[in-house]
């Protein structure tokens, strides 16, 4: 069964005054479902919906657009990841496929017209060399370098099981993967796995690092773990 995590909410920007922090305002803007992805380019502010497609708002008036299947080629309503790459292009994850937009045209990667190996994209991140890591549900995870593709698998990788639910790439260009129970490290020649069932159970959610590099993940159960060095050390 495909699991999803969704937050039914209700998006809003809050307006903090700088003199009185105790005087907020909350203005709404979009009362739709949000998958939990946003993307702060400086000028905009892009939230992934799992209904309403990509919604763009402009942080200094407060205009929305909402980009979906009946005015744009976005693939599908059900938008899951978004990334803005050096050059400007935004790359969005959907289930049914990998969309690129550059303000004004949209190009489509599936499994029909690509190396893609799933339409259901989970998570999208870009390393130094500007390579593409594309997580899917079921189809493992992708490398694009805007030429070639690279498709990695639980059969030709260290990857656990082809579902992958976050990524996250460190200060030294490694590739973290969330799987189900499992959270990954990949430095281009080496994967190297770690379980994290003795502490819960449920796929990693989420990957971030400190500055001190340390990783944090985040897991379904609800459970937070930081990771320094080769070891677990703290769970909450």
């Amino acid at each position: 069964m495909k699991i999803r995590v969704t937050f039914r909410v209700v998006f809003y920007i809050l307006l903090i005054n700088n003199s009185f922090a105790q005087n907020v305002e909350w203005n709404n803007y979009i009362n739709k479902n949000c998958a939990g992805q946003s993307l702060d380019d400086g000028q905009f502010l892009w939230v992934c919906s799992n209904i309403a497609g990509l919604v763009k708002v402009n942080k200094s008036n407060g205009d929305v657009i909402f980009f979906d299947k009946s005015n744009s080629a976005i693939p599908s309503n059900n938008v899951s990841c978004i990334i803005k790459d050096s050059w400007g292009l935004t790359w969005i994850g959907t289930d049914k496929g990998l969309a690129v937009f550059n303000g004004a045209n949209w190009i489509l990667y599936n499994t029909d017209n690509s190396p893609l190996p799933s339409n259901s994209i989970t998570s999208i991140k870009i390393d130094k060399q500007s390579n593409k890591w594309i997580g899917t549900y079921g189809g493992g995870l992708a490398k694009f370098t805007g030429v070639d593709w690279n498709v990695y698998t639980n059969q030709n990788s260290g990857l656990f099981t082809n579902y992958i639910s976050s990524l996250f790439i460190d200060e030294f260009d490694n590739v973290w993967v969330g799987q189900y129970n499992r959270l990954i490290k990949y430095d281009g020649n080496i994967w190297i796995v770690y379980s994290i069932e003795s502490f819960g159970t449920g796929f990693v959610q989420t990957i971030a690092s400190d500055k001190r590099n340390n990783i944090w993940i985040g897991y379904w159960s609800g459970n937070l773990m930081e990771r320094f060095g080769p070891h677990i050390i703290r769970n909450f």
